[in-house]
């Protein structure tokens, strides 16, 4: 009976080479190849098994028993391991809180297919690859179902119907196996302990984007390579964002310093490579996808925000914008190979990416409400290590309304306004009409937050004319009692003056530094 041992994250592999299957009551696996094989039943028996999951494991081991059960294991001398190690993380990708897409339903169709496969019209044909082709297709042919259909997707805007609404995934023949997991490994790598850059900033990025790549102005010119990529550069951007900005990278000799905006789209390239996603593709296609993807990612560089900006109004002025060359959706060097010409699809995603302060108020006050706690957290953390405090970090000396008006006023404003030029549609001007807005409430509520400050400082003032008043009206006999300490030294005198010692850094108002 092999024993196990604990993987990461809860997860198990085998300690011998034997199926952990054979705990299991011997009368149902001698059952498997039985059209009356009661798969609840059977997902029940397994459940808690090996410790993996908290639901039925009946994926894992009926797979693990079938595969043993053809000699296929030893036939292809696979490392059982790493065998048991992919039918965890297959198990893992099936939703457990879908009702039917889960993994009993593959169990279910896999031990089917087994059936199936042994009907004498097709077993006689089969080879030993074709038995393990077909198990494995079956174990994963539903792997990470959302639990909902594609019409639903496409009405909710999610991120997956855009792959199968523009066709991408069949054009470009994508794996579904290896496309899941490239999403899955891209989720990860959002560190979801950010406040503002994490997967859902990502998510908000990609649904912009693709809205973007529907107005009229692009979405005629595009090709699907360029949908692709728009979509895939969305989602990678700010892979492994690490919640602060290059500046502090820089001050504390981070090994990202060097790196920033790079690190984003080499990560994205690495798990591409790593999930053999574009593998079936040749060479030459895939390194210009990867190049092509690289030139949007570094474009959403705030840092070179007026530098992108700048062309892209002198495009829009000189009407020298030819959409139908490929150049001039992407990103194109010039003769120096070294200063990027900004073009729309670039400039699609730069729109994408600070695109917050444009939605509705009740959606754009919680992305400001986000990155600001991010701001200021790396603020604390300056202070906390003696480091100068970065523009904008200081809880102490910025509001969350100051930062988001000079953001929507020195950057926003001026990359939609020539967006507008470029696409003027409905969208535009509604995104446009929600800068407004948005920007009005936040001068508002800094109104407010000004006379509420200004009430308390006349509340303090009026208290303390008040108790210098009482001191002024104190009887004279009082007074005259506490003459005769006048010509002494007198240390209780002075302690109840100075209340012991002098006041630290800490007591002294921040109001006035501010003022």
């Amino acid at each position: 009976m092999p024993g196990l041992l604990g993987g990461g994250r809860g997860r198990l592999c085998p300690r011998a080479a034997g199926p952990p299957a054979a705990q299991l009551p011997e009368c149902m696996l001698d059952k498997v190849g039985s059209w009356n094989f009661d798969i609840f039943l059977f997902d029940k028996l397994t459940n808690g098994k090996f410790m993996v999951a908290r639901h039925g494991n009946s994926l894992i081991t009926l797979t693990f028993h079938l595969l043993n059960q053809y000699g296929l294991v030893e036939l292809f001398q696979l490392d059982m391991v790493k065998l048991w190690r992919f039918l965890v993380l297959v198990q893992e990708d099936y939703h457990s809180h879908n009702p039917y897409h889960n993994g009993m339903h593959a169990a279910d169709v896999t031990q089917a297919m087994y059936c199936y496969m042994r009907e004498p019209a097709l077993s006689k044909y089969l080879t030993s690859c074709d038995l393990l082709i077909g198990l494995l297709a079956a174990v994963t042919h539903d792997l990470g179902h959302p639990g909902v259909n594609q019409p639903f997707l496409i009405k909710t805007d999610h991120y997956l119907a855009t792959l199968y609404k523009y066709g991408l995934v069949e054009l470009f023949q994508l794996d579904m196996v290896k496309l899941w997991r490239f999403l899955v490994l891209v989720q990860e790598d959002y560190h979801s302990h950010n406040p503002y850059h994490n997967g859902m900033h990502a998510a908000d990025v990609t649904q912009a984007m693709y809205c973007y790549m529907r107005e009229p102005a692009l979405s005629k010119y595009l090709t699907s390579c360029d949908l692709l990529i728009g979509l895939l550069a969305a989602v990678t951007h700010d892979l492994g964002h690490p919640g602060v900005n290059q500046p502090f990278l820089i001050k504390t000799d981070h090994y990202l310093a060097t790196l920033y905006k790079n690190h984003h789209w080499k990560s994205a390239v690495g798990l591409l490579r790593e999930t053999e996603l574009f593998s079936h593709l040749p060479p030459e296609d895939s390194l210009n996808m990867e190049r092509q993807l690289g030139s949007l990612i570094l474009a959403t560089d705030i840092s070179r925000q007026n530098e992108y900006l700048s062309r892209f109004r002198t495009h829009l002025d000189q009407e020298d914008l030819c959409l139908g060359h490929a150049q001039h959706r992407h990103f194109v060097l010039q003769a120096s190979h070294t200063a990027p010409l900004t073009l729309p699809l670039e400039m699609a995603l730069k729109c994408a990416d600070i695109c917050n302060p444009c939605r509705p108020w009740e959606l754009s006050k919680q992305w400001s409400e986000r990155v600001t706690e991010e701001f200021f957290h790396q603020g604390d953390v300056e202070k906390k290590h003696g480091l100068e405090v970065s523009p904008l970090c200081d809880r102490d000396t910025n509001t969350m309304g100051n930062i988001q008006i000079g953001f929507m006023t020195y950057v926003v404003e001026p990359l939609f306004s020539e967006w507008a030029r470029f696409s003027d549609t409905r969208l535009s001007q509604t995104m446009l009409g929600h800068l407004g807005l948005n920007k009005a409430s936040w001068g508002s509520l800094q109104q407010e937050q000004q006379q509420q400050q200004q009430q308390q400082q006349q509340q303090q003032q009026q208290q303390q004319q008040q108790q210098q008043a009482s001191g002024a009206e104190e009887p004279a006999g009082a007074r005259a009692a506490g003459t005769p300490g006048l010509g002494r030294s007198d240390p209780g005198a002075t302690t109840a003056t100075t209340g012991g010692a002098p006041p630290s850094p800490k007591d002294i108002p921040q109001g006035t530094r501010e003022s």
